[in-house]
């Protein structure tokens, strides 16, 4: 498995959409909007975080290859 193809392994694993455990229906509908509107907003955040550590985790294989052994620290 390419790295490619592991990011979007990982990346698919991640929540979107709603809570399945949340019942929104309970809301206020002011509250409810503002409340699915934010963790819309946070998982989006997450996804993108974990992207960041996903292509951090890359460059530093690529730089460990270029590196002879005992110097990547």
């Amino acid at each position: 498995m390419n790295h490619t193809d592991l990011q979007s392994q990982l990346l698919d694993q991640l929540p979107s959409g709603q809570t399945v455990n949340f019942e929104y229906g309970i809301l206020e509908a002011q509250t409810r909007l503002v409340v699915q509107q934010c963790t819309n907003e946070i998982k989006t955040l997450m996804r993108r975080n974990s992207q960041d550590i996903i292509d951090i985790g890359q460059k530093l294989i690529e730089v460990k290859q270029h590196l002879g052994h005992g110097s990547f620290r």
